[in-house]
């Protein structure tokens, strides 16, 4: 039921898609002779075509790499060449080593691939007409003797002239490209290249509209997209408006039901760059599964969806939406009657919002709200109620141009279920995302007889999660994520308790967002290197931590019995991974415990806390002196010395009925120079000890014992405590045992400054 829960809210995303640079500078054409075009291609495109780094890889990113080159590539792979990636220079290599026969390649396909890129076949053109506005970075095509006047925004203007591909700058108004040919302008200059000309993309519709056009209908032929037109999308222009319609599928059990099913897409433009716009949704909605079947009905009372829309970007710069009184019917199909399955929402609103940092930089904010969700059965009875859902996502500094280059390699991933152009594109896109924090919380949630769950209420539930960039490592990142519940009561067959507070979070740092990348293909690089595991892991993580709280825990889950247990957490943090020379941090308490089952009260630990950090572990010097047979406690230490690792125990107390024990202490290892024998490596110790009546908690655990062995060395260490140890009696008359013990880098062991070393070698002999 959660899917279709998903499916239902994520409707009103509908606006939202991929991104591409804004350009600041416009210059309108005010008059034409002849025939010019115009690329309708993404400006990301042409400005690497512009800057000459168009390869495969960036051919297929924007969808403009014919299938026999892309099988060409997947091919090539096993011959350790990344076609991809290659310049002109380097498939005219591959050519050569096609003609020798050093790669078992038809040259041809080669050659072809080469000629493609050169006679840039991957372009498309729309014919330019007058009043059209031309951004900076665009190419044009000028036929012979054709010109065309360009109107500046101050109101300048002047004549172009010339045959061949133009590419405009804004920086001076001039066309340049880094090859040559003729040259005819008025105050302008330009250098042309030679291009084929493709057949022309059509004259009825402006650019802008063409745009739109092509923007939805890639959207809605997106396979999975949940919402499916009937004939396509019709465009009415007119100078002050652009319309888009389309006719949604409609699937009903009475034939003779009319409805109008009819979305509408309105733009008013406002400036050459940005469109006020609205949608009109019908009053039925069909949704439908990555298969195109209709998993659902949804309808509603009202709604209100308005906002701005960048040209350049071909998405909302700002979104509000505003849903009323929506019902989705899972199973509307196969139910004949009104007694039917029925999700429903009082409201839906959804404000997004982008504010531009530079030519590709954005800040990005955005809020989904629901309020009053139900969840009926088909006999009507109500199953879940949730008040309210807010879920925020805030991004800064999001660079735009790269994440265009994400989407459609995503899609091609899906479509054609090949994951090698996501990875080539995802190793250049994380090197531009900004920071992120995303949250969602949930109040009032009650659930009933839901599967396995016959009564489940939380008062509130939060999920929060946070990227940013690691300091100094440009294509690392640091995740961190939780979950917090407040009041949460679970009924179930196996369960029945009540958590008056629950918190959880987990942190990587130092992630390695390439090499994450590289996992989603790891089982094909396997494939092709088993070793390939080693270099992936190796730096991909820097460190993590763990963290989970209780607080008044009562009732039982399964055959655990925690009643009583009034609060609990833990937290396990590890650093230093890249470097192999991790530091790991436990901190762990509970109190309140009463009871464990098969564990006597008199020895149940009520209240227990514990603090422990071990500092630069020399992971790789123990592992190669395990394998070279050189392990020994001389050897340790000499490992630990050098790196100057440590143990520290922060707190051990431990509260039983009737005793405690708190135990603290410091390890690290030194070494001293002895007259004849040289350099000797001591463990460096100092330590205190105190145990409250331990005569009682000795009697408890001896009860317990059935081992002679194990009753003798535990009255073994008892008479060891007493006789280093000062005792003192307590106000309320028990003992408490007092101990430090210390032991030094001249190799002396103290307990409260008395040597006891040869006790120790006589227990250790």
């Amino acid at each position: 039921m959660s899917k279709k829960i998903f499916i239902f809210l994520f409707l009103t995303f509908i606006c939202l898609a991929n991104y591409n640079d804004l350009l600041a500078d416009n210059y309108k054409v005010s008059e034409i002779y002849g025939n010019i075009k115009i690329s309708s291609d993404p400006s990301e495109l042409i400005d690497l075509h512009r800057e000459g780094q168009i390869n495969p890889r960036a051919l297929m990113a924007f969808g403009k790499l014919p299938d026999e080159f892309v099988s060409l590539a997947m091919k090539l792979r096993s011959y350790d060449i990344d076609l991809l990636r290659a310049d002109i220079h380097q498939i005219e290599e591959y050519i050569d080593q096609a003609r020798s026969g050093i790669i078992d390649i038809d040259p041809e396909i080669l050659i072809n691939l080469k000629f493609y890129i050169l006679d840039k076949k991957y372009i498309n053109w729309s014919n330019l007409k007058t009043g059209d506005i031309i951004s900076g970075y665009e190419l044009l095509w000028f036929d012979d003797n054709t010109w065309m006047m360009l109107q500046s925004p101050e109101g300048g203007e002047s004549r172009i002239s010339s045959s061949g591909v133009l590419q405009l700058e804004t920086d001076n108004l001039a066309f340049v490209i880094p090859e040559e040919d003729k040259v005819i302008t008025d105050d302008f200059k330009t250098v042309i290249t030679d291009l084929k000309i493709p057949e022309a993309a059509g004259e009825d519709l402006s650019p802008r509209a063409a745009s739109l056009y092509e923007y939805w209908v890639d959207i809605f032929e997106t396979q999975g997209f949940f919402l499916k037109t009937v004939d396509g999308f019709l465009v009415e222009e007119t100078s002050d408006k652009i319309v888009l319609q389309a006719r949604l599928a409609d699937y009903t059990l009475e034939s003779d039901v009319e409805v109008n099913n009819v979305l509408k897409f309105y733009y008013k433009p406002i400036n050459d760059e940005i469109m006020d716009f609205e949608v009109q949704l019908p009053e039925r909605i069909w949704l439908h599964d990555e298969q195109a079947m209709p998993v659902g009905l949804s309808t509603f009372s009202d709604h209100n969806i308005n906002g701005k829309w960048s040209n350049q970007l071909e998405s909302p710069i700002k979104l509000d939406a505003m849903l009323t009184n929506i019902n989705f019917f899972p199973d509307a199909l196969a139910s004949e009657n009104d007694s039917q399955e029925m999700i429903s929402v009082d409201n839906i609103s959804l404000r997004y919002n982008m504010e531009k940092l530079s030519q590709s930089a954005w800040d990005i904010q955005g809020k989904l709200q629901a309020s009053n969700l139900y969840l009926f059965e088909h006999d009507g009875s109500k199953v879940l109620h949730c008040a309210s859902l807010t879920q925020s996502i805030a991004v800064e500094d999001h660079q735009t141009g790269t994440l265009s280059a994400l989407i459609p390699a995503v899609i091609h991933m899906v479509e054609h279920e090949e994951k090698d152009l996501f990875l080539n594109v995802f190793e250049d896109v994380v090197m531009d995302y900004g920071d992120l924090n995303y949250s969602m919380v949930v109040e009032d949630l009650e659930i009933h007889d839901l599967e396995d769950i016959k009564y489940l209420k939380v008062g509130h539930f939060e999920n929060t999660g946070q990227t940013s960039r690691s300091i100094d490592a440009p294509q690392s990142r640091d995740f961190i994520g939780g979950y917090k519940f407040r009041d949460l009561k679970v009924l179930a067959d196996d369960a029945d308790f009540f958590i008056n507070g629950f918190s959880f979070e987990t942190g990587l740092t130092g992630v390695d967002v390439v090499k994450l990348g590289m996992l989603m293909n790891l089982e094909k690089l396997m494939q092709e290197n088993p070793f390939i595991i080693v270099d992936i892991f190796q730096e991909f993580l820097d460190g993590f931590h763990l963290a989970f709280s209780f607080s008044e825990f009562q009732g039982s889950h399964e055959d655990l019995d925690f009643s009583g247990l009034n609060d609990l957490s833990m937290r396990l943090s590890v650093s230093g991974l890249k470097e192999l020379m991790p530091s790991i941090g436990i901190n762990y308490n509970h109190s309140g415990l009463k009871s464990i089952e098969d564990v006597p009260y008199e020895v149940t630990p009520e209240d227990l806390q514990l603090g422990i950090n071990i500092a630069r572990i020399p992971v790789m010097d123990i592992i190669n002196t395990t394998m070279t047979g050189q392990m020994s406690e001389a050897a340790l230490l000499e490992v630990f010395t050098i790196h100057d690792s440590s143990f520290e125990l922060d707190e051990l107390d431990v509260k039983f009925p009737g005793a405690n024990i708190s135990l603290k202490g410091f390890a690290s290892a030194g070494e001293k120079i002895i007259p004849d024998i040289g350099i000797v490596h001591l463990l460096m110790l100092n330590s205190t000890l105190e145990i409250e009546n331990i005569d009682h908690l000795e009697e408890y655990f001896l009860n317990l014992m059935s081992s002679p062995d194990d009753k003798e060395n535990l009255k073994a260490i008892v008479a060891f405590i007493k006789l280093v140890s000062e005792e003192h009696v307590q106000e309320d008359g028990t003992s408490l045992h007092h101990v430090t013990i210390i032991s030094n880098e001249q190799g002396e062991i103290t307990a409260n400054g008395k040597d006891i070393k040869p006790l120790i070698d006589i227990i250790h002999n």
